[in-house]
C-alpha cells in the first residue's frame, strides 16, 4: 500500500494512519515516504518503485490539500505526480477526506489527474478512535478485494534484492561510468549499471574477438542460503529450478581489437554469489560488504563472483514498431516486470559456434546471440536485416553482472512477429508505435529519443500495466546514447 498526502495538511495524520496500517498488515507492507525514502535517495525513482508495487494507493485529502495544488500550478508538484503515475498504472486508488475536507471538483483539479475525482472517497467523520478504526477496516476491506495473484509476489525474505530498481547509486558513490541519458535541457536519468563498452566500441562485431578458457569457475565464497530461498522462492513460483551451463565473461581487454575472455560457469554459481549480494551471513554482514568494500566494482579479471553473461535486445519490427515483453510471475529474474524483446544468458555454446575447427578463439560477430530471439519470439535468425551491438554494461545491483544489449530490425511486422510460435515465452508481448524505430539512429533520431527518454518508459508501462525492468531501462539507454565516443576501442 502506498499512501500520498499533503504534509502542510495531514502529516500527523498520515504517521498515524502508516502506523496502524503497519501493525494491521506487517512491516515493508506500507509505505510513506518520510519513514521510507533515505536521505540522498533519488526521490522520484524510490517513489516510482513504491506505486508500481503497491497494489492499492490512498490519497489523504486534508483542508489546504487544493489550496497547495493551485500554489505549485508552476512547478512540479510532488503529490500531483504521484496521483498521475498511480493512474497511468492503472492502480487502485482511494481518497481518503479528512478534517472536514471535500472531494475536489474535477474542474479545479490539474488536468492529468482530473479522473483522481471519479474513484469513491472515504470521509473520516471525527478524530475518535472509533472512527479511525472504522476507516482501517475500510481500506483493509478495499484491499482484500483487489485481486493480484499471491505467487505474483516474492517471498518476504526476497522482496529487498528481487527488485531492480532499488536505488544502488549511494551504495558504489566512487563508481565511475554510470550509465546516464542526459536531455538538452541538462537533467539527466541515471542508471545504477556501469559502461564498459558503448556502441562504437562495438560498431564492427568482426574486429572483436573471442576467447574461451577451459577452466569451468566455481565460486570460493557465496551464501547456501541464498541458494535455498531462490530454490523455494521458485517452487513456490510453480517455476522448475535447475542447474545450467552458462559463460562467465572473465575479462575484456581494450585497444584496436576488444578481447571478450569467457569460462564456463553455472547457473547455480550464480545464484550463490552474483544474486545474493545482500543476504545476511550467520555471523554477520553481507556479500556485497565483503567484496566491495570501497564503494566501487572490482575488474572483471580480480572478480570472486560468477559473473554470467546476460544477452538482451531491443526488436524492431518492419512497421515502425518496437516490441517487448511482461515477464509473468513464475520467472526468477524480473517478475511481472517489462523486458526487451528478447533476453538470457549466454551459455558455452554460443560461444563455440564462433570457433573454426577447434580453435578456441573466434569473432563476437559469429557468436550465437540470437537463441534467445528464437526460442522467445519464435524470430528465425533469416528475418533478422539487421543486428546493432549496443553496448556492455555490469549491473550494480546483482555485483557488477555482465550484459550484452544489442539492437534488431525485424523483417515482419508487428502483428505478424507476436503470430510467431515460440518454444518457450515467458510472458505477454506488447508493441508500441515510435517515429524513427530501427536498431541504428542517427545522430538526430538518437537526439530525439533522448529527450523523451522518460515519456517512452512510461507509455510502455502504461500500456503494458508494469514497470520497467532495470535490463529495459539499460538496453534503452545505449540505443538512445550510440554516437558517443568509444570508451575502449583505444585503451
Amino acid at each position: 500500500m502506498f499512501i500520498s498526502y499533503r504534509r502542510k495538511d495531514s502529516e500527523q495524520f498520515s504517521a498515524r494512519l502508516h502506523e496502524a496500517l503497519d501493525k494491521k498488515l506487517g512491516q515493508d507492507e506500507v509505505f510513506l515516504d518520510v519513514e521510507n525514502i533515505d536521505v540522498a535517495a533519488d526521490w522520484k525513482l524510490r517513489l516510482q518503485t513504491a506505486i508500481s508495487a503497491a497494489s492499492l494507493i490512498v490519497v489523504v485529502i486534508g483542508p489546504a490539500w487544493m489550496e497547495e495544488i493551485q500554489k505549485r500550478i508552476e512547478t512540479e508538484d510532488q503529490v500531483v505526480w504521484e496521483i498521475k503515475t498511480a493512474i497511468a498504472l492503472g492502480k487502485t486508488i482511494v481518497p481518503l477526506l479528512i478534517s472536514g475536507a471535500a472531494m475536489p471538483d474535477p474542474q479545479v483539479l490539474p488536468e492529468e489527474i482530473c479522473l483522481l475525482s471519479k474513484y469513491n472517497a472515504l470521509t473520516l467523520a471525527s478524530p475518535k478512535s472509533e472512527d479511525f478504526e472504522k476507516i482501517l477496516t475500510q481500506i483493509c476491506s478495499v484491499l482484500s478485494h483487489i485481486q493480484p495473484l499471491r505467487e505474483d509476489k516474492p517471498a518476504s525474505g526476497l522482496r529487498r534484492f528481487l527488485d531492480p530498481l532499488i536505488d544502488m547509486l549511494e551504495r558504489y558513490p566512487d563508481q565511475p561510468q554510470i550509465l546516464a541519458v542526459e536531455n538538452e535541457a541538462g537533467d539527466s536519468y541515471r542508471i545504477p549499471v556501469v559502461t564498459v563498452l558503448n556502441a562504437n566500441d562495438g560498431r564492427d562485431e568482426e574486429q572483436m574477438e573471442v576467447e574461451l578458457k577451459n577452466e569451468f569457475f566455481k565460486a570460493k565464497i557465496g551464501s547456501r542460503q541464498a541458494f535455498e530461498e531462490y530454490k523455494a522462492d521458485a517452487i513456490h513460483r510453480g517455476k522448475s529450478f535447475y542447474d545450467t551451463e552458462t559463460a562467465r565473461l572473465a575479462d575484456v581487454i581494450g585497444g584496436e581489437k576488444i578481447k571478450f575472455i569467457f569460462q564456463p560457469t553455472s547457473y547455480f554459481e550464480y545464484v550463490k554469489t552474483n544474486m545474493a549480494m545482500d543476504f545476511d551471513d550467520v555471523v554477520g554482514g553481507t556479500l556485497r560488504d565483503e567484496v566491495h568494500r570501497d564503494g566501487k566494482l572490482e575488474a572483471l579479471s580480480k572478480s570472486k563472483l560468477a559473473n554470467h553473461t546476460g544477452i538482451s535486445g531491443l526488436v524492431f519490427s518492419n512497421d515502425g514498431h518496437m516490441i517487448f515483453q511482461r515477464r509473468s510471475s513464475k520467472v526468477l529474474t524480473n517478475p511481472n516486470q517489462l523486458c526487451p524483446g528478447f533476453s538470457g544468458a549466454m551459455t558455452e555454446d554460443d560461444i563455440r559456434r564462433s570457433f573454426s575447427g577447434r580453435d578456441t578463439r573466434g569473432v563476437m560477430q559469429d557468436v550465437h546471440v540470437f537463441r534467445e530471439l528464437t526460442e522467445e519470439l519464435g524470430i528465425r535468425k533469416h528475418s533478422v536485416t539487421q543486428r546493432c551491438f549496443m553496448g556492455l554494461s555490469r549491473e550494480l545491483l546483482r555485483g557488477g553482472k555482465p550484459e550484452l544489449f544489442y539492437a534488431v530490425d525485424i523483417d515482419m511486422s508487428a502483428r505478424e512477429i507476436l503470430e510467431c510460435f515460440p518454444k518457450e515465452r515467458e510472458g505477454e508481448t506488447f508493441f508500441m508505435p515510435l517515429r524513427y524505430a530501427t536498431a541504428r539512429l542517427d545522430e538526430d533520431e538518437a537526439s530525439y529519443y533522448r529527450q523523451r527518454f522518460e515519456k517512452i518508459i512510461q507509455e510502455m508501462e502504461i500500456k503494458a500495466g508494469a514497470r520497467a525492468s532495470l535490463p529495459l531501462l539499460t538496453n534503452l539507454a545505449f540505443w538512445v546514447n550510440q554516437h558517443q565516443p568509444p570508451l575502449m576501442r583505444h585503451a
